[in-house]
């Protein structure tokens, strides 16, 4: 599992993550302290889902479920366990401003239910030489309207080479390892104007 740098919390029940009260998620500030779990199967996917357009960025939703850790550690963890890649309307692919469909979300939403887990955030791709991401204008915008609907999501930007394609299958460690990829994890603050 690849875990983002935030304070340990206590691992992730699947069997009992629906027993947890949305309630006490919902009533957690978007500062507290968060945790995420995204499997290492998982992280291999988004990379490979991104190298596979090499001219456009792709873009879908993240399944899961979170979960809180005790009320004394004010921790909500959340278990990246599917993904949902969105279909990208083809006027958007034509000017280069991406745009996923406008069924995009409703068929996310649809197959999470059906795998038993919940819609918890969004992705795309980010191409670079370097690896020094920053939210744009834009990401920090969707996230907020998702976190609006859906309090605990988190957004993920697979930020990857534009010099070399790694092979995948044989070596997922290397790939998932490799200086040339990165995943930034974020939320907006409910501070930001």
């Amino acid at each position: 599992m690849v875990q983002s740098n935030t304070p340990p919390a206590a691992s992730t029940d699947r069997t009992n993550s629906n027993k947890i009260s949305n309630r006490n998620l919902e009533n957690n500030p978007a500062g507290a302290n968060f945790r995420v779990v995204i499997d290492e199967s998982l992280v291999s996917a988004l990379l490979e889902c991104a190298y596979s357009d090499c001219r456009h960025h792709v873009l879908g939703y993240l399944g899961g479920m979170c979960t809180m850790d005790t009320p004394e550690r004010d921790t909500i963890t959340c278990h990246v366990t599917n993904f949902y890649s969105s279909g990208r309307s083809l006027p958007s692919l034509l000017t280069g401003n991406i745009r996923e469909t406008d069924t995009a979300r409703t068929h996310a939403l649809e197959l999470f239910k059906s795998l038993g887990c919940n819609l918890i955030g969004w992705y795309r791709s980010h191409f670079s030489s370097s690896i020094k991401y920053t939210p744009t204008d834009a990401d920090i915008a969707k996230q907020r309207e998702l976190q609006s609907q859906f309090p605990n999501s988190i957004a993920i930007v697979v930020s990857i080479s534009t010099t070399s394609r790694p092979v995948f299958g044989a070596q997922k460690t290397k790939i998932v390892n490799d200086t040339l990829n990165e995943l930034f994890v974020f939320r907006a603050s409910s501070s930001i104007t």
